[in-house]
């Protein structure tokens, strides 16, 4: 079944990640934590994001 499309406009990003962290990302893929790596980052990052209440400051801001 298709993917519904995401009405999200989204813009590429370069990111610096280390050895370490790419690896640890492939064997968290491998353990069924993610379907790939730009996946576990776009959750890492949205974790973070909720975590320092971010989220609810954009959802206010977009509210107005």
């Amino acid at each position: 079944m298709p993917r519904k499309a995401n009405k999200i406009e989204t813009r590429a990003i370069p990111i610096r990640l280390s050895d370490n962290m790419i690896e640890g990302i492939d064997m968290a893929i491998k353990l069924g934590q993610g379907n790939d790596r730009n996946d576990v980052i776009r959750t890492a990052i949205a974790n973070y994001l909720k975590d320092v209440k971010i989220i609810d400051e954009i959802r206010k801001k977009t509210l107005k």
